[in-house]
């Protein structure tokens, strides 16, 4: 729901983030797959000088090691990562 607030459409953010969260049956953890990921994800990225941030690093890894797809409104960082399957949250 966080980025909803700065949106042209607040009501229309807070309806798709909705539709998404009752749509979850399952959330995935942080796991120790994920920390490895994680580190080669990571070191892959410094070493292409296309580092992302920490914690868009840990989002991706989960959802690679899990096999789901990614939505996000910030798909151009995303898109640094081959192996993760992105979607724009923008255009649902």
């Amino acid at each position: 729901y966080k980025g909803c607030s700065s949106m042209k459409n607040v009501a229309k953010g807070l309806m798709k983030v909705k539709l998404l969260v009752d749509a979850l049956d399952e959330i995935f953890l942080f796991d120790n797959d994920s920390a490895e990921e994680f580190a080669k994800l990571s070191s892959d990225l410094k070493n292409r000088g296309q580092t992302i941030g920490i914690m868009d690093e840990l989002i991706a890894s989960i959802c690679i090691v899990h096999q789901e797809s990614l939505y996000s409104g910030n798909v151009k960082y995303f898109e640094k990562i081959d192996t993760l399957n992105i979607n724009d949250w923008n255009k649902i």
